[in-house]
Parts: structure tokens; sequence; C-alpha cells
């Protein structure tokens, strides 16, 4: 996509989403805290796809990753792109439809408690079975620890002890010998919230989100 079609292309999504700040080219989110959402306009040459997500600050990360990632849909298949030089009236139902499909990712009234329910849907729909939901399990013990709202933060590791549980020795999060030592650092983690809220802060410089506001009170 060229530059001033990913300008355009931009500036019509971000009509349709006043509640996301744009932090650059085709990337629009918002801030609650230790978490941001928004919408990514992946680019495919003639087509883009606009995509909903979130990402934890309070890990270490080279980029802005779409965690919980969906894409939209209009019609039959998993996603849809957009053609770059779509009609407004075109986009509009794209942004339309990407509401709605994420919801609650997108609803403007949502804040750090209603995403962390969609972060635990998620982790539960995996009980049982493989261990690719770590680092969404990790996600939603880590950030409402960095929040303050430890009760959520406790029920969260429960829930990661018990998940982990149905897990194989060979299941263990890649980078960890054994889920015991992943459980173990999670909760050293979770014992040190000053170092989790500097790597927010870390992560807010590093990611160039100083430009979005924290709706967190």
């Amino acid at each position: 996509m060229k530059r001033p079609d990913a300008r355009r292309v931009t500036a019509e999504w971000a009509a349709l989403f006043p509640e996301l700040t744009v932090v650059g080219p085709r990337v629009l989110l918002r801030r609650f805290g230790p978490l941001v959402q928004g919408i990514t306009l992946d680019d495919s040459g003639p087509h883009y796809y606009p995509s909903a997500h979130v990402h934890a600050l309070t890990t270490d990360a080279p980029v802005i990753y779409l965690s919980l990632n969906h894409r939209v849909r209009l019609g039959r298949g998993p996603q849809t792109p957009v053609e770059t030089a779509a009609k407004p009236e075109l986009v509009a139902r794209a942004a339309a439809a990407l509401r709605e499909q994420s919801a609650p990712l997108l609803d403007p009234e949502a804040g750090l408690v209603e995403l962390l329910e969609v972060y635990r849907k998620y982790v539960t729909k995996w009980r049982g079975r493989d261990p690719r939901a770590y680092h969404e399990l990790r996600d939603l013990v880590l950030l409402p620890t960095a929040a303050g709202l430890s009760d959520l933060a406790a029920e969260a590791f429960e829930l990661a002890v018990d998940i982990s549980q149905g897990w194989t020795k060979s299941d263990a999060p890649v980078g960890w010998d054994t889920t015991a030592d992943w459980l173990d650092e999670l909760r050293s983690r979770m014992t040190d919230v000053d170092a989790l809220r500097a790597t927010v802060d870390a992560e807010v410089t590093k990611h160039g989100l100083a430009s979005v506001p924290d709706r967190m009170p």
C-alpha cells in the first residue's frame, strides 16, 4: 500500500472509531493501563484486512502483537479483504461488521474488566487440549496484577494452575523445562507489582504509545 493510500485508509477508519488513537499508518489503539486494544489494517497490496486485537504491555515485546486477533468477515470465509480503493460505504460496512463480530473488543463502553473476560473465555476454550494459549493465560494473570485488581489476578492464577494440570511434560510452555517452573515465574512476577508497572511504562515508551490516553482511573 502506497503511503498516501495508507494515510487515507487510516483516516477513514479513525473517523469511524473516534475512541481510538492513530499511532501509525494503519494502526489505531486505545489504552487501559497495562493493556492496549484497537485495530490494525493489515496491508496486502491492493487489499487490506481489518483486524481487532489486544496487546499486553506487561511483558517486553519487540512489536505490538495481535493477541485475540479477529479479522473482519463479510459473507463466507474466516476473513474478508477490503480493497484499498473501496468506497466509503463499503468501509463503513466493514467497520460495523468488525465492531459487531469482535464484541466486546471494540465496544466503546468496554473497559479492562470486560477485555479480561475475553481473555478468560479464550484460554478456557483450550482446557485439556494443547497449550497454545499460554501467552494469553500469562497475560490474564499479569494484566490485573499491574492494574491493582488483586482479586482478579488471584482468580486468574488459580485458573492457570487448573488449566496447566491438563498439560503433559512435553506441553510445557516454550522456553521452560517444566510447567511448574513457568508457574513459579508467573507467581514471582505477581509479587513485584512495581516491576510490572515499570515494564508497562517502558513498553509505552518503546512502542510510541505516549499519545494514547490511558482510560484507567
